[in-house]
């Protein structure tokens, strides 16, 4: 994995000489210093040492990472991230950054860690496949306002005639149909013509989002499987993120056409922003909210930095049972038993310092 763990590093801002620096607990060298340290087989299975070729002939080219063999420290540590495991340090600052790297839409994009189940060009083919659905959706909204304005209320009347007053022009009545169907006209009612389809725009963005990164990530429940069921599940992820692709260009140009004809275009620029930039600002939201829950979950009694604005955010609880039970492959109490290693008790960083104190304490 060549310049993996480097850019990683990079993006954690920890490129300190060596004896300077705290381990970091998402690297592949400390993944195996602690399985060594645990009493773990770093002797790769013979499925996972077998040749096998991904299920689309020009995958390794647009995905290059399809297809591809991981040591043992790898696959447990790509498993661990597939998991959603969230404490890595048992540190609120450093965890919270760490999981913001690596879920964050636009943060993730640059500073994903190279094993995540989801790649860094996964994240960028998804991205433009957002950016065309909401141009598809921010194009169709003038076309189904002309419906709702024409009275189209229901597929299920066969309206003799939908006559746009504005516009002075006739709605198709199949697609005033598809835009009820997909509730487009829903939310036009609720919400007016000046909000409706900017809203709608948000919340298909995201449900669309999270069902393209579920297929790239492919549910993350494949990742502990065989290499051959790992491969294939990742190829049909990768086949229905491009059919999504393929799906957003057929009726995109004649929206587009659709709105320069009728000086739609600053209506569709609006809309395309606020659901772009809305999805991504509730995206962060929703993410942080879960990860907090998750955090106080999966870390022990004892956490740092967990104090901000006079409120701490401990996971408050008697002991760490929820922490030896959370099933991770290494847990944040492994990580510090090996940060008490005395190459890190002489290090510069405050963390390493509290923490290897309190170890030997």
């Amino acid at each position: 994995m060549p310049g993996g763990p480097s850019s990683y590093a990079a993006c954690e801002g920890m490129l300190k000489p060596a004896g300077q620096r705290l381990a970091e607990a998402m690297s592949v060298d400390t993944y195996e210093s602690i399985l060594i340290m645990k009493g773990i087989s770093l002797e790769s299975s013979p499925d996972e040492l077998m040749p096998d070729e991904p299920l689309i002939p020009f995958e390794a080219r647009l995905f290059p990472d399809a297809g591809r063999t991981y040591t043992v420290p790898e696959k447990l540590l790509r498993e661990d991230l597939s998991s959603n495991k969230v404490c890595w340090y048992g540190d609120f600052s450093k965890d919270f950054w760490q999981y913001t790297k690596n879920s964050n839409p636009l943060f993730a994009l640059w500073c994903s860690h190279p094993l995540h189940p989801i790649s860094r060009r996964e994240r960028h083919v998804i991205t433009i496949a957002q950016i065309m659905f909401v141009m598809m959706i921010s194009t169709s909204i003038p076309r189904a306002e002309r419906c709702y304005r024409g009275g189209f209320d229901s597929c299920a009347v066969e309206h003799a005639v939908i006559y746009d007053w504005k516009d002075k022009v006739y709605a198709n009545h199949d697609f005033c149909c598809l835009t009820q169907r997909m509730g487009v006209q829903w939310f036009l009612e609720a919400f007016g013509l000046e909000w409706g389809g900017g809203l709608y725009a948000l919340v298909a963005n995201i449900i669309f989002g999270q069902l393209l990164f579920q297929a790239g990530a492919n549910c993350c429940c494949f990742q502990c499987g065989s290499k051959r069921v790992r491969i294939t599940m990742e190829s049909i992820g990768h086949l229905l993120i491009l059919t999504f692709c393929a799906l957003c260009c057929i009726p995109l140009p004649k929206f587009v056409q659709y709105c320069i004809a009728h000086d739609q275009v600053m209506f569709v620029f609006h809309t395309f922003v606020t659901g772009k930039l809305g999805s991504m600002i509730l995206t962060s939201i929703f993410q942080s909210f879960v990860w907090y829950i998750c955090w106080r979950m999966q870390c022990p009694k004892e956490v740092h930095g967990s104090r901000l604005c006079g409120v701490d955010f401990a996971p408050g609880k008697a002991d760490d049972k929820d922490c030896h039970q959370c099933g991770f492959h290494v847990t944040a109490l492994d990580y510090r038993a090996f940060v008490q290693d005395c190459r890190y008790l002489g290090s510069g960083d405050k963390y390493a310092r509290e923490v290897g104190g309190q170890l030997q304490a």
